[in-house]
């Protein structure tokens, strides 16, 4: 199982007296030393989450609550798209957003947008005229984090 931020993994729960308890799993190759959020998830929806301190020997402290993440959500369409795509994108706060469109490679080929925006959905037009067919990738940073979306152009 890949280790590193962003990682999800299942754990058992049981419940006794009105009393859950979250139990994790031993094998080190799964949870290694460290913080880590617990959400419970209801219908794919994260809950209000606790942070867990986990040591060698098992789980050694749990934090006050800590709101779920809200979902940071990038979008193209048409997709495929021929010479015109609408990039929409929703933000769960204000705060700056950067907008790139990168090659296959990785490589950068522009800068759609690098400002501020209020909350909610927002829409921004890609010309994808001066393109070659092929698969780009569209790459939303906000507040720390990225969220992606290929885009595809056809001729």
């Amino acid at each position: 199982m890949e280790s590193g931020p962003g990682r999800m993994i299942e754990v058992a729960f049981s419940h006794s007296a009105g009393t859950v308890t979250a139990i994790l799993p031993s094998d080190p190759a799964q949870l290694i030393p460290g913080h880590y959020l617990l959400f419970v998830l209801v219908d794919d929806v994260p809950s209000v989450g606790r942070t867990v301190q986990v040591g060698r020997a098992g789980t050694t402290g749990i934090d006050e609550p800590t709101e779920a993440p809200a979902a940071l959500v990038l979008t193209a369409a048409p997709n495929p798209m021929h010479e015109i795509a609408t990039l929409t994108f929703t933000l769960p706060r204000p705060g700056r957003v950067v907008l790139t469109l990168y090659d296959a490679r990785g490589a950068t080929i522009r800068r759609v947008l690098a400002e501020e925006r209020e909350a909610g959905t927002h829409t921004v037009p890609l010309d994808g005229r001066d393109l070659a067919s092929g698969v780009y990738f569209g790459r939303l940073a906000f507040e720390g984090r990225t969220v992606t979306t290929p885009v595809v152009r056809l001729r």
